[in-house]
């Protein structure tokens, strides 16, 4: 049974005298906290008035740490709740902000970090993440990271939307600077991957001379074969159409072949369009 707020239990302890109050604790002691109310009662949150009635402080006097621990552990196990889905909300309903002030610099996700150490809980993995958290790059880092290696074991360069999305980080992929593509997030994290290691090409992405030379001579060097003879098809359709269509024009923006190549395959296909057009004329005649 969660204490909501200091009027409505006031109002259900109304009629209460000291003996049953004493009787509560008791209870307590003898069996341990089975609610809330009892773990208040175990604290001498509740007050009896002049006139015999319980009365419930409205900022209790949380005396360490570890009372609040205590606290939350309990309210977990009364309301039968996750630790990842204890809210800011349901801990203020329970008399826990004033605490949660005091000992934990207000933060809701420290506070649930040190109730429940075992579980390891991550901030992206509460009810409610917690504000500008991911303004900080290093926590978008670990957040992706955490959905790589530990969340999916998945290659980082493999990751997709639905993976941010399902997995409760459809902020993080949406966060101003990340504008919705898992590019921004996956080259931040691992500035190692290249963009045209990914499955598809990322929308946007410019590669300078330099990047589509190691582009070039990774994509041959896997295939065994001259830079060179490096067919259209191993080249992202993003970085032919950026360049005419024309894999030698990739090629000469890589640095791998010279404006003489691109003269000579010129020359080279006038000179076959002049032969079919020979064979078609002595064909017709």
């Amino acid at each position: 049974m969660a204490i909501r707020d200091s009027r409505a239990w006031s109002k259900k302890l109304a009629g209460l005298n000291a003996h049953a109050l004493e009787e509560l604790s008791r209870v307590h002691r003898r069996n341990g906290c089975q609610s809330m109310a009892d773990f208040w009662v175990s604290k001498g949150w509740f007050t009896v008035g002049s006139s015999g009635e319980i009365i419930l402080n409205k900022r209790p006097r949380w005396q360490s740490e570890a009372d609040v621990i205590d606290g939350i552990r309990l309210l977990a196990k009364t309301e039968r709740v996750e630790p990842a889905r204890i809210s800011y909300g349901l801990l203020e309903e329970n008399g826990f902000e004033w605490a949660i002030i005091r000992f934990f610099g207000g933060s809701h996700y420290r506070a649930i970090r040190a109730a429940f150490p075992e579980v390891d809980i991550q901030p992206w993995e509460l009810s409610e993440t917690p504000k500008g958290l991911f303004d900080n790059p290093e926590e978008r880092k670990r957040a992706t990271r955490w959905l790589a290696e530990t969340r999916l074991s998945k290659d980082p360069r493999d990751l997709s939307k639905a993976d941010f999305h399902d997995n409760g980080l459809a902020g993080l992929l949406h966060h101003p600077e990340i504008r919705g593509s898992p590019w921004r997030l996956i080259s931040e994290a691992y500035p190692e991957t290249k963009p045209w290691e990914l499955k598809r090409m990322p929308t946007g992405v410019e590669l300078s001379g330099k990047e589509l030379c190691d582009m070039v001579v990774a994509r041959a060097g896997e295939l065994g074969i001259d830079p060179m003879d490096l067919p259209r098809k191993h080249v992202p359709g993003s970085i032919l159409k950026a360049h005419g269509n024309s894999i030698l024009n990739v090629l000469i923006a890589a640095g791998i072949a010279t404006e003489e190549d691109m003269k000579y395959v010129e020359r080279r296909g006038a000179r076959k369009s002049a032969e079919r057009r020979s064979m078609m004329a002595l064909h017709r005649n």
